[in-house]
């Protein structure tokens, strides 16, 4: 099977047109195809150069439209208020309103979310392809948050466990383990954190006669599979939760699921410590039958990594 070998992607614009150099392999029998960003704000194509038009969610389906089709050497997209408009080409020149021939030149994009932002500001959330900084990588695609943060441009990793779950009849301390698979390779995740000036995940403990931090029945684990002791909103190694920080937690403890009770309690807030996001891995325990016969649960629920800046 053959796949794209995509080198260059580069900042969107209104109006953007990529060319590609095509290469011949003979072991695997595969065309390559290089783009390049030749031309931003353009006047429209000329209708000779147009092999087909599509309305597409993505520039990524722009790119595949092409790629699949033979005769394709470039596309051009354009935002619609909607949805892209994708047009591939079947022409590597394009003339310009003076009639000059426009060269291809090649850029290397080394961009974020918050740097497309700051080059256009009209562009809408979605997915887009990004290279934030470590030549290593080839351009990968993520979500862009355009309106959160103030508008600032965010980048949005997501994972498998999101969603609220349930943790019952794990009784040791972190005998529950929940280990997050994301959606980009922690290498691509390494080098945003890396690239951003912020970070954040958020995550939430809610706990029904079940201790979370104390004798280390629950906890995470970061990307240097290291065990943290503290949880969202609080300092980095406090051994705290975030009320804990300002000594508001049920019973007076570093957390309020550590008042042990009998009803649902929660320890919620964000991690912002670059040096350990995201979260690699969540462990929990006491959600056994209490000698009383009470059953012990948990639910636990972790955001999407979001780094911007």
């Amino acid at each position: 099977m053959c796949f794209p070998d995509l080198r260059l992607i580069l900042t969107l614009f209104t109006v953007t047109t990529f060319f590609i150099g095509s290469s011949w392999s003979e072991t695997n029998a595969c065309r390559q195809k290089h783009f390049e960003n030749i031309m931003s704000g353009g006047s429209p194509l000329p209708t000779a150069n147009i092999i087909s038009s599509h309305n597409v969610p993505s520039m990524a389906r722009c790119f595949m439209r092409c790629f699949q089709e033979s005769r394709c050497v470039g596309f051009n997209y354009r935002w619609s208020g909607a949805k892209y408009n994708c047009k591939t080409i079947k022409t590597g020149r394009l003339d310009n309103e003076n009639g000059d021939q426009t060269s291809t030149g090649q850029q290397h994009s080394n961009d974020t979310c918050t740097a497309l932002r700051q080059k256009n500001n009209s562009l809408p959330s979605g997915l887009y392809f990004i290279s934030p900084g470590d030549v290593a990588l080839s351009p990968f695609q993520v979500h862009c948050d355009m309106e959160s943060k103030n508008g600032i441009g965010v980048i949005v990793i997501g994972h498998d466990s999101e969603s609220r779950t349930k943790v019952d009849n794990y009784e040791d301390p972190g005998s529950y383990s929940r280990k997050i698979r994301y959606n980009t390779t922690m290498q691509q995740i390494v080098a945003v954190i890396n690239q951003s000036k912020n970070c954040e995940q958020f995550i939430k403990y809610e706990c029904s006669n079940s201790l979370l931090l104390h004798s280390s029945y629950g906890y995470w684990i970061s990307r240097q599979d290291r065990k943290m002791n503290y949880w969202g909103g609080a300092a980095v190694d406090s051994g705290k939760c975030a009320c804990g920080m300002n000594n508001t937690c049920v019973g007076g403890g570093n957390c309020n699921c550590d008042a042990n009770e009998e009803r649902l309690r929660e320890d919620s807030g964000f991690l912002t410590d670059k040096n350990t996001l995201p979260v690699a891995e969540l462990r929990f325990g006491d959600t056994g039958i209490t000698g009383s016969g009470y059953d012990e649960y948990g639910y636990h629920t972790l955001g999407k990594l979001l780094c911007w800046g």
